[in-house]
C-alpha cells in the first residue's frame, strides 16, 4: 500500500510554517541534467538530491506537527483571557451566554464581528455583576 502523495510543494509548506530550507547542493541538478556525466557521478548526484529532499521533507513535517500540537501565542492568550473571564463570572454568580456559532463563516469578517460583539457583551455583563456584588458588600458593611 502506497502513501498518499502530497500535492502542496515543499517550499509552500515550509513558508506556511516558517521554516527556512537549505538550497539544493551546488552542481547536483547540473550533473543530473548532463547527458555526458558518468553513471557513478549521476548515482552520487541522485543520492545527494534524494537525501536533501528527504531532509527538507522531514524538517517541514516536524514543524507542521509542532504547529498543530502547540497553539499560536495569540490563541493561548485568548484562551487565557476567556478562562479568566469565566472565573470572574463564576465568582460573581453570572451565567455567561453561549458564544455564537461561527464555524460556517470560518475566518470571515462577519464571524470576527460576531465574536467581538459577544466578547463585549460578556465583559459588560460580568463587570455589571461585579459592580452589583461590590455595591451590596459595601451596603452591608455600612449598616
Amino acid at each position: 500500500m502506497q502513501k498518499a502523495k502530497r500535492e502542496t510543494p515543499i517550499k509552500e509548506r515550509a513558508a506556511k510554517v516558517g521554516v527556512a530550507l537549505k538550497p539544493t547542493p551546488a552542481g547536483v541538478r547540473a550533473v543530473l541534467a548532463d547527458d555526458g556525466a558518468s553513471p557513478a557521478a549521476r548515482t552520487r548526484a541522485k543520492t545527494a538530491l534524494r537525501a536533501h529532499m528527504k531532509g527538507a521533507q522531514v524538517k517541514v513535517a516536524r514543524a507542521e506537527q509542532r504547529a498543530i500540537e502547540q497553539p499560536a501565542p495569540v490563541q493561548q492568550q485568548q484562551r487565557h483571557i476567556t478562562v479568566a473571564m469565566q472565573e470572574r463570572a463564576a465568582a460573581a454568580g453570572v451565567e455567561l451566554p453561549a458564544a455564537p456559532d461561527t464555524s460556517a463563516a470560518g475566518g470571515s469578517d462577519e464571524a470576527k464581528a460576531a465574536l467581538g460583539k459577544h466578547k463585549k457583551a460578556v465583559q459588560k455583563k460580568v463587570a455589571r455583576a461585579e459592580q452589583q456584588v461590590t455595591f451590596l458588600i459595601d451596603l452591608n458593611a455600612n449598616f
